[in-house]
């Protein structure tokens, strides 16, 4: 009995050196985009991607992601420059109601065939008063990804719908 108890203790004892280290800049798991949605946490990291451009004719920063492989969520940020072309979109703090960019926000549900919407064009509208505005926080932009925080109200006007994101987080591999 005692050698089982013995050999039982040296066993558990060996579990935690064989733990799978998952915190590898390539490891998919890492890269991610999740949110909370009217208090619903979800996270859209099928598939996600990222793509920061600044080539003289464009400049804009798009993030997007799944909820599955069908697509039946989706969520897509972006950050689009109004003047300068030549840089691609920097670490900083970027609203619905700044002038040298635009911002997006869309939240793509299958269920009602349409797509929530926040960003400058919303605000823009005057078709409804925006409480919590589309706020794109980019912490971090280096050769393993861009990472960032995003909150705001969506809508889907036509439809006279809206919803609330808060706590939104992405940290995404750059393409």
């Amino acid at each position: 009995m005692k050698k089982i108890l013995i050999l039982f203790c040296v066993s558990i004892s060996l579990f935690p050196s064989c733990k799978k280290n998952n915190s590898g800049p390539d490891t998919p798991a890492t890269y991610h985009i999740s949110c909370m949605i009217d208090g619903v946490k979800e996270s859209f990291n099928v598939g996600p991607q990222a793509k920061n451009v600044g080539d003289g004719t464009q400049a804009f920063l798009e993030i997007m992601g799944s909820l599955d492989s069908t697509g039946s969520e989706a969520i897509s940020i972006g950050v689009t420059k109004n003047n300068d072309f030549n840089n691609a979109v920097a670490v900083g703090t970027y609203s619905d109601t700044g002038a040298a960019y635009s911002t997006y926000l869309g939240y793509s549900v299958a269920s009602i065939s349409s797509t929530y919407q926040a960003g400058n064009i919303i605000v823009s509208s005057g078709s409804v008063t925006v409480v919590n505005h589309l706020k794109l926080v980019i912490t971090s932009i280096d050769a393993t990804g861009i990472k960032g925080t995003f909150s705001g109200d969506v809508f889907v006007l036509y439809l006279n719908l809206k919803k609330t994101i808060t706590n939104g987080d992405f940290y995404i591999k750059l393409s």
